[in-house]
């Protein structure tokens, strides 16, 4: 929003809303290109303008990573509390097992992945046309180029003394950045979309569970086997309380949870359970 801003108010001329966002994405408008920002000639403009022009794709790769992190934990969450309602078998990473799962591959349900990536690409494209690289070669009203930066005309070709010869300097060719409005007024609205999306997701319900997430601790709380059951990560299983581990401490009644192949009860409102 701040690079919009800032590109608004550096336009020379003719300044309405109309005329700054007509040009399409990745065409080149004279009046939006970057010449202070960097060097204008050489290796060295190379250089330096495209580690510009490509800025803004590393800062929304390193977003990804992040969004793609948060997207992750919210579903591994959901994906544990979903046993307490649903009988289902484990998801692994090794070779699978009687009713066992394989783990996704790209971690959450391709559902979720595959938009994400559709987005992310969507995203890394708008900000390669929102800001470019250009080279910029100058030539004059007869379409003639010149590297030394300056056109000859003769005379005696413009109905002057023949022989006469006059130099006019037309300016050097040079690389440059450029923007375009309309492409950061797209990824804009892409990014504040992701982040509606991102905020919305957070408040999907779950069930009454721990919150364990990925923590390997609580998980290994969570899968103590259940006495006198064989194989139980081999099974579809369900969360809940063994009805025959209840026991008495510290004068209080105490319930067992955990993930089971065999039948398992709900746990109650004012119980206390380990």
């Amino acid at each position: 929003m701040g690079l919009l801003i800032w590109g608004y108010n550096v336009i020379e001329g003719n300044k309405t809303f109309g005329s700054v966002i007509k040009a399409r994405l990745g065409e080149l408008d004279p009046r939006m290109i970057i010449r202070d920002a960097t060097r204008n000639e050489g290796k060295l403009a190379i250089i330096q303008n495209v580690l510009l022009a490509n800025a803004p794709q590393i800062i929304i790769s390193l977003v990804y990573f992040s969004y793609n992190a948060v997207v992750s934990s919210m579903l591994m969450a959901y994906e544990f509390t979903s046993y307490l309602t649903t009988r289902k078998s484990l998801r692994v990473t090794s070779s699978r097992a009687g009713a066992q799962r394989s783990s996704y591959f790209l971690q959450i349900p391709y559902r979720y992945g595959v938009l994400l990536l559709c987005m992310s690409a969507l995203l890394h494209w708008l900000a390669s046309q929102s800001i470019f690289l250009v080279a910029v070669e100058v030539q004059n009203m007869r379409g003639e180029h010149n590297e030394d930066g300056c056109v000859q005309f003769f005379a005696d070709d413009l109905g002057g003394p023949k022989g006469y010869k006059k130099q006019y300097n037309c300016g050097h060719d040079f690389i440059a950045s450029a923007y375009s409005p309309q492409g950061i007024l797209l990824t804009l609205c892409v990014a504040i979309f992701l982040t509606i999306v991102l905020v919305g997701f957070g408040y999907r319900r779950m069930e009454a569970v721990p919150e364990i997430g990925s923590s390997s601790v609580g998980i290994g709380a969570a899968a103590h086997a259940r006495l006198g059951e064989e194989n139980p990560w081999e099974k579809e299983v369900k969360w809940g309380v063994y009805p025959e581990t209840v026991e008495w401490l510290e004068g209080l009644e105490v319930g067992r949870c955990g993930i089971s192949g065999l039948d398992v009860e709900r746990p109650g409102v004012g119980w206390e359970y380990r």
